[in-house]
C-alpha cells in the first residue's frame, strides 16, 4: 500500500510538473501581432482558377410580358436665346467642366437621382448637368 501512495504521489508531481511547463510555455511564446516585421518578405502565391464548360450556354429571350423602361431625354432650356449649360464630371458647380452645351440641344438622361443634378449623354460627351436648365421629356 505505501508503495502504491508512493507512486501515485510521484506521478502526481509529475504531473503537476508537467502541467506547470506547459504553462510557462504558454507565457513564454510570443503572440503574434497584426504589426508587419521589417525583416518579413511577403509572398504572393498564385491561384489558378479553372472553369468547366457547361452543356449548353443560357438563352437570353426578350419577355413582351415586361416592358422596358423608358428612355428620357431632355433639352437644354436656360430661357436665354443663345443660352448655354456647363456639362460636368461630376454633380456640383465646382466639378470640372467637360463641354458647354447650347440652348436646344436633346440629352439622354441616364440617371435622374441626384437632386437637381442630371447624368446625362450627349453628342460631345457624358456628364452631369444642372436639372433645372434642362427641360425633361419623355
Amino acid at each position: 500500500m505505501r508503495k502504491r501512495t508512493a507512486i501515485m504521489t510521484v506521478f502526481c508531481v509529475m504531473l503537476l510538473a508537467m502541467l506547470a511547463c506547459a504553462k510557462a510555455d504558454e507565457l513564454l511564446t510570443p503572440t503574434p501581432t497584426n504589426q508587419p516585421n521589417s525583416s518579413q518578405t511577403p509572398t504572393i502565391t498564385a491561384v489558378v482558377i479553372q472553369s468547366t464548360p457547361s452543356a449548353k450556354p443560357a438563352r437570353v429571350v426578350d419577355n413582351p410580358a415586361i416592358p422596358s423602361p423608358p428612355i428620357m431625354t431632355c433639352r437644354v432650356s436656360t430661357g436665354l436665346p443663345d443660352g448655354w449649360l456647363n456639362l460636368r464630371s461630376e454633380p456640383g458647380e465646382n466639378a470640372p467642366i467637360i463641354t458647354v452645351l447650347t440652348e436646344g440641344e436633346t440629352l439622354t438622361i441616364t440617371d435622374a437621382s441626384r437632386a437637381d443634378w442630371l447624368k446625362v449623354n450627349s453628342p460631345s460627351g457624358s456628364g452631369w448637368v444642372y436639372g433645372p436648365y434642362c427641360e425633361v421629356s419623355k
